[in-house]
C-alpha cells in the first residue's frame, strides 16, 4: 500500500505487534499447494486466484481477486520472481533441502500462504534480502517446523521497506486505519511518562479525532514505533471507499479476530510529506501477516490489499482491494484536522 495489514511491526514496521495491524501501524492467508520447483519461479502472479483452503480433494474453494485497473498510478509489468533469482546462489543440496521444508511448512495453513507468496509471487523484494531468508528456512531442515514461524518472521523484519518506490504519480493525501484500542494502548506503553494513566492516553485520541490542538511533546509523538502501511485514492479521503470499520477491515485486509467486534476504528489522514518515500511492501514487511499477498503480474507500481475472504465476508458491502505501500514513521503533526477520525 496498527494484528493491527492497524498495518505490523518491528523494525520497519508498526509499534507492538509484527503486523499490518497494529494500532502503530496498519496489516493477510491462503491454502495453496507449494510451488517449490525453480521451474515455476517464473511463472510469477499469473492467476488472480487465491486457494484458501486445503488442496484439491479436501474441500478446496477459490476466491477471485479482482483488481481495478489502476488508482492513478502507472503500472508497469514484470515477471522475474526473486525466488528463481535468489535460490541459484546456493549449491544444489541446499536447494533441494530449502524446498522439501518449504514444502513441510506449506502443510499448514499459514504456511501455505507464506510458501505461496515466497515462491512464485515475490518479485519486488531484492535477491540480497531473499537470500538471508532463505537461509533461515534452510536452518530448518533437521528442526521442527512449529519453530520456523518466529525464526522466519524476525529475519524477514531485518529487510523491510526494501520493495522499490511506488511509481508516479505519487498520492497526495496517505491514509492509515488503527484499531482505537490498540491505538491507546501502544500510545500508553510507547509514551508512559507523558500518559501516565491509560486515561490520559483515552483522552489524546479523542482530542485527536476531534481536532483538538496538540501539545508540542504530542505533535512530535510518532505515529508508528516502525513502518506505517498506509493506502490511498486519486481523490483527497483515502478513505471514501470505506462503509464501516468491518468493510474497512476487509478491504484493508486486516487482523480477522477484530471483526464485527463493534469497536471502532481510528482513520490517520494526512498529506504525504514531500521527501517521503512510498515502498511497495514485499513479503520482508507482511512477516507472517495472516492476509498479505504480492499484487499480480502487471501491478507493479504499488501493493495491493488482500481482501478477506468469502467465508469472512460477513459485510454490509463486498471488500476490494485497495493500493497500498509503507513508509517510515511520521510524526502526529503531520495529521490533517478535520481529516482524521473515527469509523464504527
Amino acid at each position: 500500500m496498527v494484528q493491527a495489514r492497524t498495518w505490523n511491526c518491528r523494525p520497519g514496521q508498526d509499534a507492538h505487534a509484527p503486523t499490518k495491524n497494529d494500532a502503530s501501524s496498519c496489516c493477510r492467508l491462503v491454502s495453496a499447494a507449494a510451488c517449490l520447483d525453480e521451474a515455476d519461479a517464473r511463472c510469477g502472479a499469473k492467476a488472480a486466484i487465491s486457494p484458501l483452503s486445503p488442496a484439491s480433494g479436501t474441500g478446496k474453494s477459490n476466491t477471485i481477486r479482482l483488481y481495478p485497473k489502476s488508482f492513478g498510478i502507472e503500472l508497469k509489468g514484470t515477471s522475474m520472481s526473486t525466488f528463481g533469482d535468489t535460490i541459484g546462489k546456493f549449491k544444489p543440496k541446499q536447494r533441494t533441502a530449502i524446498r522439501k521444508v518449504m514444502l513441510r511448512w506449506s502443510r499448514v495453513e499459514l504456511g501455505r500462504e507464506i510458501v505461496r507468496n515466497l515462491n512464485p509471487l515475490e518479485r519486488f523484494l531484492p535477491a540480497a534480502d531473499m537470500q538471508p531468508i532463505l537461509a533461515v528456512i534452510l536452518r530448518f531442515q533437521s528442526k521442527p517446523i512449529t519453530s520456523l514461524p518466529a525464526s522466519y518472521r524476525d529475519e524477514c523484519y531485518l529487510h523491510t521497506r526494501q520493495g522499490g518506490e511506488v511509481m508516479s504519480p505519487k498520492p497526495a493525501v496517505l491514509g492509515r486505519a488503527v484499531e482505537r484500542r490498540s491505538f491507546v494502548d501502544w500510545l500508553y506503553k510507547r509514551h508512559r511518562t507523558f500518559f501516565r494513566r491509560r486515561a490520559f492516553a483515552e483522552d489524546f485520541v479523542r482530542r485527536l479525532v476531534a481536532g483538538d490542538p496538540l501539545t508540542a511533546y504530542e505533535l512530535a509523538m510518532p505515529m508508528s514505533e516502525y513502518s506505517a502501511w498506509v493506502t490511498w485514492d486519486k481523490l483527497s479521503d483515502p478513505f471514501a471507499f470505506a462503509v464501516d470499520a468491518d468493510h474497512l477491515r476487509a478491504c484493508l485486509g486486516l487482523t480477522p479476530p477484530d471483526r464485527w467486534s463493534g469497536h471502532p476504528m481510528v482513520l490517520l489522514v494526512y498529506p504525504r510529506p514531500g521527501g517521503l518515500t512510498l515502498n511497495r511492501p514485499t513479503i520482508a514487511d507482511a512477516g507472517l501477516h495472516q492476509f498479505f499477498e504480492p499484487p499480480p503480474e502487471g501491478h507493479d507500481g504499488h501493493g495491493l490489499t488482500k481482501t478477506w475472504p468469502s467465508s469472512l465476508r460477513k459485510l454490509s458491502a463486498a471488500p476490494s482491494p485497495r493500493p497500498e505501500a509503507v513508509h517510515a514513521p511520521e510524526t502526529m503533526g503531520r495529521l490533517a484536522r478535520g481529516s482524521t477520525r473515527e469509523i464504527l
